[in-house]
């Protein structure tokens, strides 16, 4: 059976992204088959001349997001997911999607672009966003079906505000950045009692963090959308939970979906072992039904270009680990799991940490704009400390030159005080930050260079990190380097990302990871793409 499709009174219940398939199936086996499809509600996309937007917006969509808000309107439930490039966007088409109906429209995002999404609904509406924040949940009225009003919470708040946000029952929920959402325990399992054999009677009951209040606010919303660049960020699990915010129970249970999906079997610690593909055509045709899709290619084609380019240095190019950089080595190494490869990955960074800042020297001393990202806060103030005393002191200053730097130790509202002063700089100018809290969400766009000094584990966060600068609004040529350090652990990464790829082209149809996993691999050196590939198909057998 089909995850989702039931047997019900004698009929086969299918939701719809599985209907031509079970018609399929049963023609095939010659059985009569009368369907009764449900009917569209609502509006139609008209021609998108929304009251509350201003006048100039329905102009300034482009095909593509006409495109998106049209397929979604056409469905009976008006939902659905919306799969764009980083940049492309998404938050317009969301808008304008959500303000097809009056009501309590509520978007789901990441705390460190709750102000950007404010400033989005600002431009292209006449409405006002609100803004949930704190963990203590106030009154937000009662329902209705009037104006169109903008709630606006992040992922980290929302299981303190789910309660009073079913109580106001929301017409609309955008799930921004869905693929943050991708956790598929929402239950726990609790003991009620006994049953007569003596043996412990079950109950199931939500549990209290984001997936779970994500789920109770898509079931109780008259319609929702998951907008999203990267569905799969590391394996092809990651997609059930997002599939089941954006079309309710269309997918069926997670453990069904895994089965049938992930050729998930059970493992030595009585778990399931999900991270394998299966059935790949099958899901795809389903994902069709429900999804709005377009390339990269066709988003950004009237951008300016885009290069990437991969180095790597080799051992003579590497800056040896110092003293006590080698006494912290031996302590890790004893220590060993997690504290061997932290220890790995900063000394491998610190090996690059010259190279990166002689490929930034040259930007800057011709007044353009770099961005850094890297993965540990330690490195990050390292990297920011060398840059400010090579460049703002000394006989290599730079005249007029601003280095800012920032993780996740700093505030959103502090990150977006950087951002908005790198954006109003005309140059040169320097920004040092973590993956993590510079890599989603962010406009970055007006930068020449950008320098990814730590790779990533994921192949969702290269696509993110990359569409922070190659965006919308671009308005520079941007050449992206990847710094890699033979030798390494560095290398030990691109043989995991280089495993994962897989599932995303399969799913996820992007030729951003195409081009990225060729990049990886076409270095001039056999020795070193077979000690890769060897890592890749060994992870991928692991």
């Amino acid at each position: 059976m089909l995850p989702g499709v039931r047997v019900l009174r004698g009929a086969i219940v299918s939701p719809c992204n599985a209907a031509p398939i079970v018609e399929r199936l049963l023609r095939a086996a010659r059985i009569a088959v009368s369907t009764h499809a449900p009917k569209r509600t609502g509006p139609t996309d008209a021609r998108l001349a929304l009251p509350y937007l201003r006048p100039w917006v329905p102009a300034f969509l482009v095909a593509y997001q006409r495109a998106a808000v049209s397929f979604l309107l056409a469905r009976p439930d008006q939902s659905g997911l919306v799969i764009h490039p980083p940049g492309a966007g998404k938050t317009l088409t969301a808008i304008v999607w959500a303000l097809a109906l009056p009501g309590l429209i509520v978007v789901v995002t990441k705390a460190a672009v709750r102000h950007q999404w404010l400033r989005e609904i600002a431009r292209y509406t006449v409405l006002t966003g609100e803004l949930l924040e704190g963990q203590t949940a106030r009154d937000l009225g009662s329902k209705g079906a009037g104006l169109p009003r903008f709630l606006v919470v992040g992922h980290e708040t929302l299981p303190h505000w789910i309660d009073e946000l079913e109580r106001v029952g929301p017409c609309s929920v955008v799930f921004d950045e869905s693929h943050r959402i991708r956790s598929w325990r929402r239950w726990t399992a609790i003991e009620d009692g006994e049953h007569a054999d003596g043996s412990a009677r079950l109950r199931f009951a939500v549990r209290e963090n984001i997936a779970a209040a994500a789920m109770r606010l898509s079931r109780g919303a008259e319609r929702r959308i998951c907008t999203t660049a990267t569905p799969i960020v590391n394996l092809l699990r990651d997609l059930w939970s997002q599939t089941d915010l954006g079309d309710p129970g269309g997918f069926g249970g997670f453990y069904c979906w895994a089965k049938r999906y992930c050729a998930a079997t059970q493992d030595s610690w009585g778990g399931i072992d999900t991270r394998g593909m299966s059935n790949l055509a099958e899901l795809r045709e389903r994902l069709e039904v429900i999804t709005h899709r377009v390339s990269h290619a066709t988003t950004h084609r009237e951008l300016p270009p885009k290069r990437r380019q991969v180095v790597y240095l080799a051992p003579s190019e590497q800056k040896r680990a110092a003293g006590a950089i080698a006494k912290e080595a031996r302590a890790a190494m004893r220590r060993g799991g997690t504290a061997r490869i932290e220890w790995e990955l900063m000394e491998s960074a610190g090996r690059k940490r010259a190279s990166v800042l002689g490929y930034i020297d040259d930007a800057l001393r011709a007044k353009q704009k770099a961005v850094v990202f890297t993965g540990r806060r330690a490195d990050c103030e390292a990297l920011a400390h060398e840059a400010r005393k090579r460049w703002e002191a000394g006989t290599g200053a730079i005249p007029g030159l601003t280095v800012w730097s920032g993780h996740g130790g700093d505030s959103s509202a502090a990150r977006e005080a950087m951002r908005a002063a790198y954006m109003t700089s005309e140059g040169p100018a320097l920004l040092v930050g973590t993956v993590d809290a510079w890599g989603e969400g962010l406009d970055l766009q007006d930068t020449d260079l950008l320098v990814m000094a730590m790779l990533p584990y994921t192949p969702g966060q290269i696509i993110q990190a990359e569409g922070r600068v190659a965006r919308l609004g671009q308005r520079r040529p941007v050449l992206i380097l990847y710094v890699i350090c033979e030798g390494t652990v560095d290398e030990h990464v691109a043989s995991i990302l280089l495993a994962k790829l897989p599932a995303v082209e399969e799913i996820g149809r992007s030729d951003e990871v195409s081009g990225f996993a060729r990049e990886l691999i076409g270095a001039s050196d056999d020795e070193l793409i077979s000690r890769i590939a060897a890592k890749a198909a060994k992870e991928a057998t692991a």
